[in-house]
């Protein structure tokens, strides 16, 4: 049986061969195998609504904990219950915070696309 000219370099001692070989099928196996991530930045858009399901307007909605950095910020909901916070790293697991009439509440919330509406009842 004939050696292929793999084996035959292989043989003669060839470290750089083999080096190379090496770094070949680690550089295939990492990048064929590798799921970038895409991280780009977006808005948090919402829309805040009582148990009733009429909108809130003048709460306060910001970020306060999050999977990736955040700006610290905070948007006032609109009269139709309406809210935004800009520049939010996206995809991303985040907690919100809202303030309105003296209480408070926490709402987490998973930001898939920029194009995502979250609706909270407070």
């Amino acid at each position: 049986m004939e050696e292929s000219w793999v084996i035959k370099l292989a043989r003669r001692g060839s470290k750089l061969f083999c080096y190379v070989l090496i770094s070949s099928f680690l550089y295939l196996h990492f990048s064929c195998h590798s799921t970038p991530k895409t991280m780009e930045r977006g808005t948090v858009k919402g829309i805040l609504r009582d148990q009733f399901g009429k909108p809130i307007s003048d709460a306060v909605v910001m970020v306060v904990s999050g999977s990736n950095e955040f700006n610290d910020i905070a948007s006032v909901s609109g009269d139709n219950g309406e809210f935004r916070i800009s520049n939010v790293v996206i995809p991303g697991h985040y907690i919100l915070q809202i303030q309105n009439n003296g209480q408070q509440k926490k709402k987490e919330v998973d930001l898939q696309n920029k194009d995502s509406v979250i609706s909270i009842t407070f």
